[in-house]
């Protein structure tokens, strides 16, 4: 009731107070594809998006909240993931995780919009399910989700298939397992030749021109636009990059703080990132002493992974920075549950040693 709510009536003003949404191409631009054919141009991100878009409209009427709809059951179908990954890791079979992922407020907001939102937590979802399962027996269920979990990563936003197969790489080296071992260098292998397909003439130029430094402004600057954005980025070395990373990696994990963006939405933000904020706080020192398992391993190398490249991102546009933290949110919340897990089974031990 609560994402039907959100999908059907709270999102009808926040599309009424913003008329430069993404939601509108993608709507236009999936509408003409069905009508005209598929563009010759590459299909990277938002052009996949509006491909698989295109292809509903065989069965649905070309409607705005049809779309609208039927991307908001995508995000519900992630949050069922996300508890069923909970308990694979977990062996708890209790409600309470499915309510707190389903009901964050940023998870229940931005997995119901009509765009790349909830496809590539979709394909989060799937992989990390398919991660968990890797290390319980079921390698070839783990290794179909994770491929197709990395896939639909891939076809939304190309470099989080590399920073997801890459935390599951090196969680697998931290902590192996013959099975989730090699499934873990599969994954890896599998994501960086294809962000190298996409990506090398980037790359090579990159490197030719030695401008590390510089393609990190630009990338950065390039957010730096509407009503939430700062100043762009200026690095003059390598060194102002490594002193930035803390401050930006912050930002991409717990800002907008209350007050920073005003209106409705950046005020509820706001609220969500200082309780998130709170809670991690609270949950680092129970983590610390507790036996680190693997999915806790993996859990703690997405987030710096994540924001390691988002702290490049979202630094200069908080508006954009509420939008993207839907990736690593159910992470968060994962972080906390597991130090709750870890202190009740503290107390538990010493029952039971009596």
């Amino acid at each position: 009731m609560s994402r039907l709510f959100v999908t059907l009536f709270v999102m009808l003003a926040y599309e009424r107070q913003y008329d430069f949404l993404d939601s509108y191409s993608y709507f236009t631009e999936s509408v003409d594809i069905a009508l005209n054919g598929y563009s010759p141009d590459a299909a990277f991100g938002t052009r996949n998006v509006e491909y698989a878009f295109a292809t509903l409209w065989g069965l649905l009427p070309p409607s705005f909240h049809a779309l609208k709809v039927s991307c908001a059951y995508v995000g519900l179908g992630a949050v069922f993931l996300f508890w069923k990954t909970w308990r694979t890791a977990t062996g708890s079979v209790s409600l309470w995780p499915l309510w707190i992922v389903g009901l964050a407020p940023s998870i229940l907001f931005w997995s119901s919009t009509l765009g790349k939102e909830p496809l590539i937590l979709f394909g989060i979802a799937l992989a990390s399910w398919g991660v968990v399962t890797s290390r319980r027996g079921f390698p070839y269920q783990a290794f179909a989700a994770v491929s197709a979990g990395l896939l639909i990563i891939l076809c939304v936003r190309p470099w989080m298939a590399l920073v997801f197969a890459s935390a599951f790489a090196l969680a697998s080296i931290v902590l192996p397992s013959t099975k989730g071992h090699r499934l873990g260098w599969l994954a890896i292998m599998a994501a960086v030749v294809a962000a190298g397909l996409l990506y090398v003439q980037d790359i090579v130029a990159i490197i030719a021109r030695g401008n590390l430094v510089g393609a990190l402004e630009i990338v950065s600057s390039g957010w730096a636009i509407g009503g939430s954005a700062s100043q762009p980025l200026q690095f003059s070395s390598f060194t102002d990059v490594l002193w930035f990373w803390p401050t930006g990696a912050f930002t991409a994990l717990f800002r907008p703080l209350p007050g920073e963006v005003a209106g409705a939405f950046g005020l509820l933000a706001g609220l969500e990132n200082a309780v998130t904020l709170a809670c991690v706080f609270l949950a680092a020192p129970r983590l610390l002493r507790s036996r680190w398992s693997f999915p806790l391993v993996f859990v703690v190398i997405y987030i710096v992974l994540w924001s390691g490249l988002y702290a490049f991102l979202s630094y200069q546009n908080l508006g954009t920075a509420v939008r993207f933290k839907l990736q690593v949110v159910p992470f968060l919340l994962a972080l906390v549950g597991m130090a709750a897990v870890a202190s009740g089974q503290r107390r538990v031990e010493p029952a039971q040693s009596q």
